[in-house]
């Protein structure tokens, strides 16, 4: 048998400072002779969580403002990087992004675009840098 306090009476939920954290853990070491603490997950209440939600919110507006430039369908975005950067001391390609590869998820119109850098730092090459 299950020694512990059925959840209506042992859970705590919506724990905001240390000093409710404390009385919670008291109040059910008290009743149970332990405690179990998980971290709260919801959305709502994870500052991690909220980020990551946050940068994918803005993606989807990002690509909702991209418009094919076949079609107008908006959505032309990046799919694929490509890999290739040269090394910037011995001019072979590196595992560096060379090129973005943009596509329209309607038409599937593709379209390479070059990264800013011309040339990696030799630290990233694997010949100058094994």
């Amino acid at each position: 048998m299950d020694d512990r306090p059925p959840p209506e009476i042992a859970l705590t939920k919506d724990v905001v400072s240390k000093a409710s954290l404390i009385h919670g853990i008291d109040r059910i070491v008290g009743q149970a002779g332990a405690a179990l603490i998980e971290t709260d997950m919801r959305a709502d209440r994870n500052p991690t969580r909220m980020r990551a939600i946050k940068r994918a919110t803005l993606d989807l507006v990002r690509r909702s403002r991209s418009l094919c430039p076949a079609c107008g369908q908006p959505g032309f975005a990046v799919t694929e990087r490509l890999a290739g950067l040269p090394c910037s001391d011995c001019g072979e390609p590196t595992s560096q992004t060379r090129a973005e590869v943009l596509t329209c998820s309607g038409c599937h119109h593709r379209r390479e675009r070059p990264v800013a850098r011309r040339a990696a730092d030799p630290g990233q090459c694997g010949d100058c840098n094994p």
